[in-house]
This record gives C-alpha cells, sequence and structure tokens, in this order.
C-alpha cells in the first residue's frame, strides 16, 4: 500500500497506460491508494465506525505520508485497528469489483471487529473468498484453484511482496486458521 504497489485504477492505468477510473465505492474520484483507504466515503465512514477519525483527512498528499502520520497518532491498539481496516476495505473494494458484491460499509467493519475479535464481540462471521487465479476458464473460485482455507487443525501462512522501482521491497505475511479468520499479520517496507 505505502509503495503504491495495489493495483488501484489509477496505479494500472499509470504501469499500462489508459483512462483513470473512478472509485468502484463512491464513482466520483481517481481510485488512487489515498483515495480507497482515506478520502473515499466508504473509507471515511469506516474510519468513524472503528473510532479513528483523528488524522483522517482528505485525498491530498501522498499515502505513506498519511499512514506515517496516523501511525504516530495512533496508539499500538489503534494501529492494529487500523491495519485490519486497511485490509478490510482492500478485500471489500475487489468483492465489490471482481464478485459484484454491493457497498457495505457496516459489512467492511463488522469484518474488522470480527477479525480482531474472532468473533467474541460480534457472530457474524464472513468466509473469506477465495481468490481467482489466472484469466479466463479455470481461474474462479467454484474450479477448486486458488486460495483456500487451512484444513481444521492447521494453520495457513500466506506471504507476498510488492517492489517498486527506486523505492524498495514490501512484504506483508497473515496468518489464518481453518475458518479463515486471519490470527496475526505483519508488513514490512
Amino acid at each position: 500500500m505505502c509503495s503504491e504497489a495495489l493495483a488501484t485504477r489509477a496505479n494500472i492505468a499509470a504501469r499500462i497506460g489508459g483512462e483513470y477510473s473512478l472509485c468502484p465505492f463512491c464513482s466520483s474520484c481517481i481510485e488512487s491508494s489515498l483515495h480507497v483507504f482515506q478520502g473515499c466515503g466508504v473509507a471515511k465512514w469506516v474510519w468513524e465506525e472503528l473510532g479513528l477519525m483523528g488524522g483522517m483527512g482528505n485525498d491530498e498528499g501522498d499515502i505513506r505520508a498519511w499512514v506515517e502520520q496516523v501511525w504516530t497518532e495512533l496508539s499500538p491498539m489503534e494501529c492494529s485497528t487500523f491495519m485490519v481496516g486497511c485490509w478490510a476495505i482492500w478485500e471489500h473494494r475487489n468483492k465489490v469489483i471482481f464478485d459484484e458484491a454491493r457497498i457495505d460499509p457496516d459489512g467492511v467493519v463488522r469484518r474488522v471487529w470480527d477479525v480482531i475479535d474472532e468473533g467474541g464481540a460480534n457472530e457474524v462471521h464472513t468466509p473469506v473468498r477465495r481468490r481467482r487465479r489466472g484469466r479466463g476458464e479455470g481461474g474462479d473460485s467454484d474450479s477448486g484453484e486458488g486460495w483456500t482455507v487451512a484444513e481444521d487443525g492447521y494453520v495457513k501462512i500466506n506471504v507476498d511482496a510488492g517492489v517498486k522501482e527506486g523505492e524498495g521491497v514490501g512484504t506483508g505475511v497473515a496468518c489464518r486458521d481453518g475458518r479463515g479468520e486471519v490470527m496475526w499479520g505483519l508488513s514490512v517496507i
């Protein structure tokens, strides 16, 4: 996210050319990382509902500066909530685009609390969507390919990384249980 490596519509247009596309949530601004996580009405709603509105401004500046600012203003527990909030916003954004899900900011907030509380405060559990692999036939979630939850009694550890020329490498790790719930995560920039 902070290395501008996410596949936002603005990043895709900058990498391969073409038109900048609007945010799938609000359809009123170009979809940049900063907009998705900070400036969009969906993000603002999520941060307000999570009690993290301090430091949440508009679409000005860059994503790294915003995250660094927020990081210095939040307590360690609030930082954890912020990280899970970013993840849940991105997860929901992908469901809206790829699964044609309806826009549901309250669902994003519930997802954050479910991950943080491991279901303790909320009874609603959202199953993890299997990632689509490749293009065309055989890449959808019904084909048996792609990400699945771990077998009962096991955990699954997923690692991902991104490289941006001149800025370096970022990597992330997520550990999920047999229900697909995140047990812990780590990101390094």
